[in-house]
């Protein structure tokens, strides 16, 4: 199995995921970047070697084969194109970009230098999501007429280990791009387009503002398909805990998606552990998070990624996935402020 080189670049609560699946993974050399000496210092203490004090050195230095971007939105395009420039392959954490334009930038980059371009929408690696494809794509919903999801939580206001406040990008406008809608929202749209292989138009948009930020912290969405399938979205970050439920109303059928549950019973426990123990005596690799479904998707996305690099193939989800969900957003923040215009952005 050829050896893959991949580079870090943001070492917030997304890239120390990223790099502890990365030290689950054989083959795979890690090199990371991160202006926090803090982070840096988590790094070394976990077995890593190559440590930059930002991405541009790691990119000049390293002579990594891929990066994964998980700095904060506002760095998105200027490291993706830096990337692209160096020729390496782009993983980009969700969202792409903060707006449609700038997604068009990180893609004519990559496209000009001939790399490849993945999104981190992680929730298309989930089982139960992948389960609900398959059934629509074999028609057993028939037509989808409707769509109702929910995807609330408590956003940039969730517990961080160690203890530290939330950065202060988080809240400004202009470097985080947007609220609710854009942080948890562009998991739900792309979800939806994904689920029924469609586009939408936004017929109509509601921004709260309940914590008198400048950014909004609920947000509510009404979608048109362009085969006729109506959605509606809801989400925000006042939730003390994160919910996310998407129901499907086909001619032929319904199903419905709940978030995975955190009660793991104690017998499933015990098995799982006796497995991986039995795995470890035998010499073969212990699975993953074989107790939790959510971190278990981070880690196929991120293997998947890691794949189509070493074997010179295309990404499932592509810039364009990303383009497209932003462009919804931009609309939807576009007829906000025209339908609303005293009211904040």
């Amino acid at each position: 199995m050829k050896n893959v080189k991949l580079g870090i670049l943001g070492l917030g609560g997304m890239g120390q995921l990223h790099l502890k699946n990365c030290l689950l993974m054989k083959n795979l050399n890690v090199a990371v970047a991160d202006k926090s000496k803090s982070a840096l210092h988590r790094a070394r203490e976990v077995g890593v070697k190559e440590i930059y004090k930002d991405y541009e050195e790691l990119l000049q230095k390293a002579r990594v084969d891929a990066v994964v971007v998980a700095l904060p939105n506002f760095l998105h395009q200027e490291s993706a194109c830096l990337a692209a420039e160096n020729g390496v392959d782009i993983f980009v954490e969700k969202p792409l970009a903060r707006t449609s334009e700038e997604c068009r930038g990180i893609m004519q980059s990559a496209k000009k230098n001939s790399v490849k371009l993945m999104v981190g929408f992680y929730q298309r690696f989930l089982d139960q999501n992948q389960v609900v494809k398959s059934m629509v794509d074999r028609g057993v919903l028939g037509d989808i007429e409707l769509i109702a999801c929910e995807s609330v939580s408590r956003g940039p206001f969730f517990s961080r280990f160690p203890p530290s406040p939330v950065p202060e990008w988080w809240f400004n406008v202009e470097m985080v791009g947007g609220g609710a809608l854009l942080d948890t929202g562009c998991h739900a749209i792309d979800l939806m387009r994904w689920l029924i292989n469609d586009e939408a138009s936004v017929q109509y948009v509601f921004l709260g503002y309940k914590f008198r930020l400048q950014l909004e912290d609920t947000a509510c969405l009404y979608l048109q398909f362009n085969k006729g399938t109506r959605a509606t979205l809801m989400t925000g970050w006042f939730a003390s805990e994160t919910t996310q439920r998407i129901a499907f109303y086909g001619t032929a059928g319904s199903a419905s998606l709940g978030k995975p549950t955190s009660e793991i019973s104690m017998k499933r426990a015990v098995s799982e552990v006796v497995k991986n123990v039995m795995r470890k005596l035998l010499g073969k690799n212990i699975e993953p998070y074989s107790l939790s479904k959510g971190p278990k998707a981070y880690y196929r996305e991120l293997e998947h990624f890691i794949d189509c690099v070493r074997e010179d193939k295309e990404p499932l989800i592509t810039g364009k996935d990303g383009l497209e969900v932003a462009k919804l957003i931009d609309e939807a923040y576009q007829l906000w402020r025209s339908t609303n215009p005293l009211n904040k952005e």
